[in-house]
């Protein structure tokens, strides 16, 4: 499954974030509460102390000008680079938010780049030295997302783990066959609407009386059609199945 060309699609409900693939798969993400976000912080800083403390006992700064160049260095990796080259190795993860079951991904469902994770962590910084924290806490609050200032400008939100969700339905075993015509159709005009609109039918099209369904299956092929030159008119269930394998099994490749 392909999430890394993932379209963001607006939140159903203020806890969400829903994105939909390029195979016309809805996503559902459940947003980080306030709690876990200031608990995964707590653990971090508790991390970054032990460490420091280790570094103070092993170093003792005073001692020399190498000691005290050494311990600076550490200083600096712990306050600046720690949550940068942590959620960067760690897939959105430090250790604290690991332990509290949050990461951080991009608001179309793609990992946390380098570039993210620079610029949310280094807005995070400027706000818990000069507010203490209080104007993302603000911010999370006052946005759809619970975004602080970082994940704004970078494009961010902190998101719970294990709630990664969607609905895969089977394909018919004819769309699997590896010499199937539809493969070579171009449906780029087809958007990922459209498919998670095409797909819920075909999920759903056997609980449909026989109008009903032949119905919504032709009104369904007459929009999808003119976005795909190649299709040879086939039955409008058929045409839409194919549409769908076409998509999803390219994502495959």
């Amino acid at each position: 499954m392909v999430v890394a060309m993932a379209d963001a699609l607006p939140d159903s409900v203020t806890d969400q974030l829903i994105i939909t693939t390029p195979e016309g798969i809805q996503l559902t993400q459940t947003l980080a509460g306030l709690g876990s976000r200031y608990l995964a912080r707590l653990l971090d800083w508790v991390i970054r102390g032990v460490l420091l403390w280790a570094a103070i006992v092993a170093f003792r700064p005073w001692r020399s000008g190498f000691n005290s160049a050494v311990f600076a260095l550490i200083y600096f990796i712990l306050f600046l680079l720690y949550d940068i080259v942590s959620e960067v190795v760690g897939k959105g993860k430090t250790i604290g938010k690991a332990a509290a079951g949050i990461r951080v991904i991009r608001v179309d469902g793609r990992p946390v780049d380098l570039w993210s994770s620079i610029v949310r962590n280094l807005i995070r910084l400027i706000d818990e030295v000069v507010s203490v924290g209080l104007v993302g806490s603000v911010a999370i609050f006052s946005t759809r997302r619970g975004q602080r200032l970082g994940d704004l400008a970078a494009g961010t939100v902190v998101v719970r783990e294990r709630t990664f969700a969607g609905v895969a339905d089977p394909l018919p075993e004819w769309a699997e066959a590896p010499d199937a015509p539809f493969l070579n159709w171009d449906t780029s005009g087809v958007t990922n609407d459209e498919l998670v609109i095409v797909r819920s039918f075909l999920a759903r099209r056997s609980m449909l009386r026989a109008e009903a369904r032949t119905k919504l299956a032709a009104s369904l092929a007459a929009r999808l059609r003119p976005k795909v030159p190649a299709e040879p008119g086939w039955n409008d269930e058929q045409f839409l199945v194919s549409v769908v394998a076409a998509r999803m099994r390219r994502a495959r490749r």
